[in-house]
């Protein structure tokens, strides 16, 4: 240590580290790294941490300041190799993960930072580094799509408007995908599509033919998508009204009711107030 400290204030940092190194296990590593927190050091101080950790005695603070360190000496190389082959330390108490993503997207490492946010199991950081910074909107709809549906509603309704607007046909396929799913957040899945009417009707008319549309939230969508024809004075067949009439249960009369008094449907009424005993020849 002596002689390490010696080195030191002659400024032979590189050898002055060699024999720090040898003090480990032996001297607080904090006594050392602080001597090597200067940026003119930042190398030193990376052989330093990178022993620790190859020691296998580094803790989650080492953890974090080695990546800072890396990218400070934008060695993109070492922080891929690093992440790579250190899964369990970033997993340990400590580590400021959160902290060393913004480290990296703040630095333009956008997919070391996508990768990092992976591996720590931050699935929402990684889309938002893949909608926000890389805009690689298809790879961010496809680890979108392997989510579990509620996992997939809920990062949907933070990102669908983005994705929609980039790849449109693509994310209605997926959202198409997700209504047929029981597990889905149907709710979360119609304000989305709110903004595109026609792709609503488009997809509510596929599944209603197929006998998909079980789920009262998105009978209540569709019926209201065919009712705001009637307030654009449309004419309407009765081809028409009978389409509106089967979207109509026991489960959500009162909801169509409501839906009428904005709409203006007389049949529709007719048509709940036989389904509640109410109509009277």
């Amino acid at each position: 240590m002596k002689y390490g400290d010696y080195l030191y204030t002659k400024g032979d940092f590189d050898n002055a580290m060699k024999q720090y190194t040898e003090t480990i296990g032996h001297v607080e590593p904090s006594k050392i790294i602080k001597k090597f927190l200067d940026g003119t050091r930042i190398s030193q101080l990376c052989f330093y941490l990178e022993t620790l950790h190859n020691l296998s005695l580094a803790i989650g603070e080492h953890t974090t300041l080695l990546i800072s360190a890396y990218v400070k000496l934008n060695s993109v190389q070492k922080l891929n190799q690093f992440i790579d082959q250190n899964e369990h330390y970033l997993v340990k108490e400590g580590f400021d993960a959160d902290a060393a993503i913004k480290l990296l997207r703040s630095a333009q490492l956008y997919r070391v930072a996508a990768k990092l946010a992976l591996k720590c199991q931050k699935p929402d950081i990684f889309i938002d580094i893949l909608t926000q910074d890389t805009k690689e909107f298809m790879e961010a709809l496809r680890f979108i799509e392997k989510l579990p549906a509620s996992s997939a509603c809920n990062f949907l309704q933070l990102y669908g408007s983005l994705l929609l607007e980039n790849i449109e046909d693509e994310t209605i396929k997926i959202i198409r995908k997700l209504i047929a799913a029981k597990e889905a957040n149907h709710s979360q899945l119609v304000k989305m599509l709110m903004s595109r009417p026609s792709r609503m009707e488009e997809i509510f008319t596929e599944l209603n033919i197929s006998g998909q549309l079980q789920d009262v939230h998105l009978r209540n969508a569709l019926l209201e998508q065919r009712l705001k024809r009637f307030e654009s004075g449309e004419d309407y067949s009765k081809e028409d009204i009978d389409e509106i009439l089967q979207l109509i249960g026991p489960d959500n009369s009162e909801q169509a009711l409501l839906l009428e008094k904005r709409y203006k449907c007389p049949p529709l009424v007719m048509h709940i107030l036989r389904l509640q005993n109410r109509y009277l020849k």
